[in-house]
């Protein structure tokens, strides 16, 4: 009988060391299981704040695509605005077109009148010749509508 307690003894602590060398292989594999879950955590977090930048990014081109939209149709508007009102311009300009024959056909004729233009002393002390008179109309470089 003690021969068979010892026999179960030496078995018992074989299954002892059996169950310490698995109970170490499962902390081992609970460690490697922890730092995984904390990798993973630590990578969902940063693709939910690049998921929450990108969001921030869509609504910045939303408003400046609403923006340039609005401009745009303001843009428009001013262009038909400005093409009307140069339309009616043209026409207000059109009215005082004339060309140079018609112009000279109906304008009145100017009465000529003279100029006295004052002439210097010479520099040697001569009196100067009296005045030349030249007609007014010489002096005109530009035309009446």
């Amino acid at each position: 009988m003690v021969e068979q307690f010892n026999i179960f003894v030496d078995k018992l602590e074989s299954m002892i060391g059996s169950l310490r060398n698995v109970a170490l292989q499962v902390d081992s594999a609970t460690q490697e299981v922890a730092a995984g879950s904390q990798e993973l955590s630590q990578a969902t977090q940063e693709q939910a704040s690049g998921i929450d930048k990108l969001n921030r990014a869509i609504g910045q081109i939303d408003t400046t695509t609403q923006q340039n939209a609005s401009t745009v149709e303001e843009l428009a508007s001013t262009s038909d605005s400005l093409s009307m009102e140069s339309r009616e311009l043209a026409g207000h300009v059109e009215r005082f077109k004339v060309s140079r024959e018609a112009g000279r056909q109906t304008a009145p004729q100017k009465e000529s009148r003279t100029m006295c233009t004052k002439q210097r002393p010479k520099p040697d002390g001569t009196p100067p010749k009296p005045g030349k008179q030249t007609r007014e109309s010489q002096f005109d470089d530009f035309e009446e509508f």
